[in-house]
């Protein structure tokens, strides 16, 4: 299932050379993550996510918004690579993350289809039983509903 927002993500990086920014909001070197591989875009990405976790960055939405787009571009870099799973994993995660914060219901919506796209799109990966988990423990503790 293709969602809409990678649509847009697509669109995004079909415009972006003709835009310049800068995937992270206070970022600490000057490199660009388009201009590393997949692995690093990954880990870059994944360090980020932390650093939401345990630094002032988690404070501003604007900053959870960041590392999606590190993730999402990292997903459509390579989308049937091995970190296209784990980004798109990790959009779940992030997106969880920001519904525990700042207490969206569209975060939790977007977590739960992210979870649910590892799993169509990954059936036989072994983080598709992960996110088939996640999804169940969402609508179990948030949405309250069984499916």
């Amino acid at each position: 299932m293709i969602r809409i927002t990678l649509f847009f993500s697509l669109l995004f990086l079909c415009i972006s050379p003709f835009i310049p920014c800068s995937c992270f909001a206070e970022q600490e070197t000057n490199t660009s993550i388009g201009s590393l591989n997949l692995e690093q875009q990954y880990k870059q990405a994944k360090s980020y996510f932390n650093k939401l976790h345990n630094t002032h960055l988690g404070t501003k939405r604007d900053n959870w918004l960041n590392g999606v787009r590190a993730f999402r571009k990292c997903y459509l870099s390579g989308p049937q690579s091995d970190f296209a799973v784990r980004s798109l994993y990790m959009l779940g995660r992030i997106y969880s993350s920001m519904n525990k914060r700042f207490n969206l219901d569209m975060d939790l919506n977007e977590a739960i289809s992210y979870y649910r796209d590892v799993s169509d799109l990954f059936p036989q990966d072994t983080l598709a039983d992960d996110a088939l988990f996640a999804v169940g423990k969402l609508y179990l503790n948030k949405k309250h509903l069984p499916k």
